[in-house]
């Protein structure tokens, strides 16, 4: 593709250079440099050299640390948080039962036949948190735990209950606290460095989610909603 872009063959181009985000952090001497900032500041000459729009995935860690004003600065664009599908109103159901539905048209079927009803359908929807991948690896499982579709109350229950008792079984009491506290003040954890260690923990891992509220505060936070399954 390079070559044929050399060439005229292609404008407009956009790479994405995605899964950088998942890289562990570590760090690489004794003054606390880190190989994420190793990587997109002290590297940012490389990583800007390419001659089109490049969209690059940045660890978490990163991007909610102090460093997040240079990357602005190096860079020259704001750092974005995806947050998730709000999925509390119709119109955030409404997206992701459209997301769905094409997933399932590109498998050959269509999405009145895969669930028994559409309550079914909007408790699956509601439990993902509005993440897309949550919501495919729920159905997924769900499918794995069924011989026929439609899929039903049973199965989905079933399904549920374990990916809940997944999330929960890891989790110490006073993570657990932790993940009340959020649920209950939909803020972050910040109070000391423990706190935002374990913060950053509970992002990556999916025990909470990140939303935007445009007529509000911004972003505002909520644990995975299988975790109150879990309470259950």
């Amino acid at each position: 593709m390079a070559r044929r872009a050399e060439h005229g063959g292609y404008h407009d181009i956009l790479i994405i250079v995605d899964q950088l985000d998942r890289i562990p952090q570590k760090q690489l001497n004794d003054h606390g440099l880190t190989n994420h900032e190793d990587l997109f500041l002290n590297g940012s000459r490389v990583l800007r050299s390419l001659q089109c729009d490049v969209l690059y995935t940045v660890p978490i860690e990163l991007a909610y640390s102090h460093c997040n004003g240079r990357l602005q600065d190096v860079y020259g664009f704001e750092v974005l948080s995806l947050p998730m599908i709000d999925v509390r109103d119709e119109q955030g159901l409404e997206l992701l039962r459209r997301i769905l539905a094409r997933r399932v048209e590109k498998a050959g079927g269509q999405l009145e036949h895969v669930f028994a009803g559409p309550n079914l359908l909007d408790q699956v929807c509601k439990l993902s948190g509005g993440h897309p991948r949550s919501l495919f690896s729920l159905l997924r499982a769900a499918l794995d735990r069924t011989e026929a579709l439609p899929l039903t109350e049973p199965v989905v229950d079933r399904t549920v209950k374990m990916q809940a008792s997944d999330f929960r079984k890891s989790l110490s009491d006073e993570e657990w606290k932790d993940l009340l506290r959020v649920h209950d003040t939909h803020k972050p954890l910040r109070e000391s460095p423990a706190d935002r260690d374990r913060w950053m923990t509970f992002l990556r891992e999916r025990y909470v989610y990140a939303y935007y509220d445009p007529d509000g505060d911004g972003l505002w936070y909520d644990w995975n909603p299988l975790l109150a399954e879990a309470r259950r």
